[in-house]
């Protein structure tokens, strides 16, 4: 966005869309755990995914170490 010389939310829109039709991106509205973890998508979408599996595997750990 910097070498654009833009900082609106429509420059960042427009750029997300094009990483996603260039295939860098996974589609919308399928973020998950492996998007996070191995190809690095940052959205809101994968994040909350990864946190979910995060505390998954806490809350499992957590029961095995009281048993």
């Amino acid at each position: 966005m910097r070498q654009l010389g833009q900082d609106s939310v429509e420059t960042a829109d427009w750029l997300q869309e094009l990483a996603r039709i260039e295939g860098a991106l996974r589609p919308e509205g399928e973020g998950s755990y492996r998007w996070y973890r191995r190809r690095g998508c940052r959205c809101g979408e994968c994040k909350a995914t990864n946190a979910a599996q995060r505390a998954q595997e806490r809350t499992k750990a957590k029961c095995r170490t009281a048993a």
